[in-house]
């Protein structure tokens, strides 16, 4: 195996790695969903890694192309001086980084609105749960939160506030009993099926 071949198995290896992650913390509703973004900077980075050695591999020169070189004016300059090429080159890797990243999102979300309706479709469980507390996130939307009981167990957990929500008020829940991350209001749920 080639060194061009051991990094591209290695990169592809950390994306799939990075994937994974993001995937099975996605769901997560506490700080354990800072790992998906961990995982979606990890593949994005080496996703942007495969590209350029891909790149380097179907226009090769004397001097390797990275991101580091369109990101400074001066090594760009001089990186254009050095190949009637570079043009080709620098567009391939923009195009290939742009459509990578716009399928990749698409596909990804995708995946993940199908995997949660299967989810919920073959796991899914309803409970009628009390808003307790009604606050934003940050500085996003509001959210509801309730106390979801569950094998014995009192899991706080917290939805999108829907309008007309308020503190005390009684709503109907569906949620995975194989995931219990993955919850929705039972009525978007019907709705989207």
């Amino acid at each position: 195996m080639t060194n061009l071949n051991k990094r591209i198995a290695i990169f592809i290896l950390l994306i799939v790695t990075g994937l994974f992650v993001l995937f099975k913390f996605y769901w997560a509703h506490d700080f354990t969903r800072w790992f998906a973004f961990g995982g979606a900077i990890l593949s994005s980075f080496y996703l942007i890694k495969l590209i350029t050695e891909i790149t380097n591999y179907l226009y090769p020169s004397t001097k390797g192309f990275d991101l580091s070189i369109l990101l400074d004016k001066e090594k760009y300059e001089k990186f254009k001086g050095q190949s009637s090429e570079a043009n080709k080159r620098t567009w391939t890797f923009l195009i290939s980084v742009i459509v990578s990243f716009i399928f990749g999102v698409s596909a990804f979300y995708n995946f993940t609105e199908s995997y949660k309706s299967r989810q919920l479709t073959k796991f899914g469980q309803t409970q009628n749960v009390i808003i307790n507390d009604i606050h934003k996130l940050g500085k996003g939307s509001k959210y509801s939160f309730f106390d979801l009981c569950f094998d014995d167990k009192k899991l706080k957990k917290h939805l999108y506030k829907k309008e007309g929500q308020s503190i005390g008020d009684t709503c109907l829940i569906i949620f995975s009993t194989d995931n219990t991350d993955i919850i929705e209001w039972a009525d978007d749920f019907t709705n989207t099926k």
